[in-house]
């Protein structure tokens, strides 16, 4: 069986920035699955034409190298993510070292967020997307920033300004792979909720429970039958069931006793003959 890795905390404070103590969220699928563990940070914490970096250290252990764990912030009604982007060097899967991912964001004239989603997963919806292994999470930070910072850790260069430019821009992977550039403006904060995906059902599932439930009722059927063979009901059914054949009997403590009786019997009826 595997066993989590052995994590040396007191080094692991030394060398993370605002860590404080020692309390560390801990996910494990034991089998290829999905598990999502989501957190407010901030409510009406944002404001307009400031700078902000939410920051989260993870690790990953025991995780197939082809497998990756999925980061996100939901900035009102806009999410972002790290997850697996081959394009942007994003991929999730630590192999057992801490990683810090960083999200740096921008707000703009009256685009005041009045909500912070942090959401971590180890596997996403549908079979094929299942992941067995350990997410660590720990040391998540909010602050507010200066515009040096923000232009200095993501610089506006290293980024394309619509997804439509993603596709044949030239990343400096270094970068985009743990830090994300978010410029959130006041159409964003008009923006409708997005569709929540539907999470995949087997199309076997209801075939499953049909037969779980007929075989139950089979079982049921061919216990009373047997019942009924060995004729437990009538035997159960039965008053005085010991005592059926005459309501005189023997106790077996007392057997001279009833021998002396049956002497006497067979006595008077010589008398009588």
């Amino acid at each position: 069986m595997n066993k989590a890795p052995k994590i040396n905390l007191n080094n692991y404070e030394a060398v993370a920035e605002g860590s404080s103590n020692n309390n560390i969220l801990v996910i494990n699928n034991n089998v290829a699955s999905e598990y999502t563990y989501s957190t407010t940070l901030a409510e009406n914490s944002l404001t307009a034409n400031k700078y902000y970096e939410i920051s989260v250290f993870v690790l990953t252990y025991n995780v197939d190298k082809d497998k990756t764990a999925r980061i996100q912030l939901k900035l009102h009604n806009s999410t972002y993510e790290f997850g697996k982007n081959d394009s942007r060097g994003i991929n999730v899967n630590t192999a057992g070292e801490w990683r810090r991912y960083s999200f740096f964001i921008a707000t703009q004239d009256n685009a005041d967020i009045d909500s912070v989603q942090l959401s971590v997963s180890l596997g996403t919806s549908g079979e094929e997307n299942y992941v067995a292994g350990y997410l660590f999470v720990d040391n998540v930070s909010i602050s507010e920033i200066t515009e040096d910072r923000f232009n200095t850790q993501v610089p506006e260069d290293k980024f394309p300004e619509t997804s439509e430019e993603e596709n044949d821009f030239n990343f400096d992977k270094n970068i985009t792979s743990v830090k994300h550039r978010i410029i959130f403006t006041s159409d964003d904060l008009n923006k409708e909720p997005e569709e929540e995906k539907e999470k995949e059902v087997d199309p076997l599932l209801w075939l499953y429970i049909t037969s779980g439930i007929i075989g139950g009722l089979i079982v049921i059927v061919v216990i009373i039958f047997l019942l009924k063979k060995f004729n437990v009901f009538a035997k159960f059914s039965k008053k005085n069931n010991f005592n059926e054949k005459g309501t005189e009997t023997y106790n077996r403590n007392k057997v001279d006793e009833n021998k002396a009786n049956a002497q006497k019997r067979d006595i008077n009826k010589k008398h009588q003959d």
